[in-house]
């Protein structure tokens, strides 16, 4: 396959990538899979009172309740420095909020709590779906290097 730049891929071509992305899903054995009863952005951190900057306690809220969904659902797993996938699909979201704030709050939950710095994501997968039912869905899975 001869690689693209993003600039160009055609709309065909990537509408087969998205085909073979959501067709291959997570890992057939992933290490978590798990939902919380959430959809929101990760939202920019502010500035206080004394000029120190701070993160929203709605996002702070909401990383904590990532991070404890995959705690559970993963009791013996400790944080190393190995490679990782997240397949993320996020259910009752506005239409106008961006994807990447959507999965940064995941990947931001998820740190700490699966991997040592998000860095170690190598794969992502993120669907953003009409409804309203506020959910989000996540499925991690080991990358084998090699």
């Amino acid at each position: 396959m001869t690689r693209k730049t993003v600039s160009t891929i055609t709309d065909t071509e990537l509408t087969a990538l998205y085909d073979l992305l959501e067709a291959r899903g997570p890992a057939a054995d992933p290490l978590a899979t798990f939902s919380v009863p959430l959809a929101q952005p990760k939202e920019r951190h502010r500035k206080g009172g004394a000029g120190h900057m701070y993160t929203p306690e709605n996002t702070v809220a909401a990383e904590e309740a990532i991070g404890w969904a995959f705690k559970a659902a993963a009791r013996n797993h400790q944080p190393d420095k190995g490679r990782y996938g997240l397949h993320i699909t996020v259910a009752g979201a506005n239409a106008a909020t961006d994807v990447d704030n959507l999965e940064k709050l995941v990947m931001d939950g998820l740190q700490g709590q699966v991997y040592k710095n998000d860095r170690q994501v190598d794969e992502l997968y993120i669907r953003r779906l009409p409804g309203r039912v506020r959910r989000t869905e996540v499925t991690v899975y080991r990358i084998e290097e090699g």
